[in-house]
């Protein structure tokens, strides 16, 4: 299969829909030929946040605040 590459257009929506809290689910519907795993992929490699992504969090950072709030 070809590779379908992202259009200036497709970007600018995609940038556009994430700063306004738009899925990737609602972004593949909006962006027909782009599958909810391919928008998930252009959006990371973009660095940008869609709405409904998985959180992230930073463990390590988690334990060292309890430990030293622990210690006051």
């Amino acid at each position: 299969m070809a590779r379908i590459y992202w259009t200036d257009e497709e970007l600018m929506i995609l940038r556009d829909a994430a700063e306004k809290g738009v899925t990737a689910e609602q972004l593949a519907q909006i962006l027909k030929s782009r599958t909810k795993a391919s928008i998930d992929n252009k959006a990371r490699e973009l660095g940008v946040s869609l709405a409904g992504g998985k959180p992230e969090i930073d463990r390590k950072a988690y334990r060292r605040i309890m430990k030293e709030l622990g210690e006051s």
